[in-house]
């Protein structure tokens, strides 16, 4: 009897939210979600929960264009309600599954992302310095609580690096491969070939606190705009490696999501 009840309700539940998403998206945000997303702005709003887009979302400093999501109303049975997201970022088409628990984590999986390298600029500390490339954000896993980052997989990588001011150099191409530990996220940096040798580790905790050390160095001396490149990062030891660190705090990632 009990077990009948539960698949009455579950029933009940389920023709609820069919006909709630069958409503038109823009209804469902005018007068319900947009109190809940609190710090964020969709445009334009069309279609339904269900299949639906926005000519825009805005969330603080970040907007993502073009914006088309798919529900996938299935995930409701392990308890999760998830939906996946296309959208552009900076010119350049993104992709994720954004999914929520009923404990309230966030979950983005399957992360395909592209962002100007000058997001690396305030994170590096490195004032006054115009960064080139692109960032390739591919990320298989990434959980959020609060909007903070409290495990990952995936890698970062740093495609076509460059240094644009003061000086005008390639550095080459790093990534950085990512994975969750028992102290938090970590990661791992390594240079893919180019004018630059690189190694580096870094350390993120569940408050966004983030601690990046790594060593550069020219793996040919003679060209000396990688060499004033590198002293962006700091002044070169007698084995001609700049050792340097940064460290800081990590925004929350969509802060409107609660």
């Amino acid at each position: 009897m009990k077990k009948a009840v539960k698949y009455i309700l579950l029933g009940v539940v389920m023709y609820a939210i069919f006909v709630a998403a069958s409503l038109p998206a823009s209804w469902i945000y005018n007068h319900w979600l947009r109190s809940r997303l609190v710090g964020m702005s969709l445009y334009d709003v069309q279609g339904t929960i269900w299949e639906g887009r926005a000519i825009a979302l805005k969330s603080g400093n970040l907007q993502l264009e073009s914006l088309h999501w798919d529900l996938h109303p299935l995930s409701l049975l392990w308890g999760r309600m998830e939906v996946a997201l296309h959208f552009n970022y900076a010119a350049a088409p993104g992709s994720l599954v954004l999914a929520r628990s009923l404990t309230g984590t966030w979950h983005a999986d399957d992360i395909d992302l592209q962002l100007p390298a000058e997001r690396l600029t305030p994170l590096l500390r490195l004032p006054g310095a115009e960064l080139g490339g692109k960032l390739a954000v591919r990320m298989s896993a990434l959980t959020l609580q609060q909007g903070r980052v409290t495990a990952a997989t995936g890698s970062i990588a740093w495609e076509k690096a460059a240094v644009r001011k003061p000086v005008t150099v390639d550095l080459g191409s790093f990534a950085l491969d990512i994975k969750t530990t028992e102290e938090g996220v970590s990661g791992t940096l390594l240079d893919h070939g180019g004018a630059v040798q690189a190694q580096g580790v870094l350390k993120l905790n569940a408050k966004g606190q983030y601690q990046f050390t790594a060593s550069f160095a020219s793996r040919d001396p003679k060209q000396s705009l990688v060499t004033q490149g590198l002293q962006l990062f700091g002044t070169p030891g007698p084995d001609g490696r700049i050792k340097y660190s940064a460290a800081g705090v990590v925004p929350p990632l969509l802060p409107g999501l609660r």
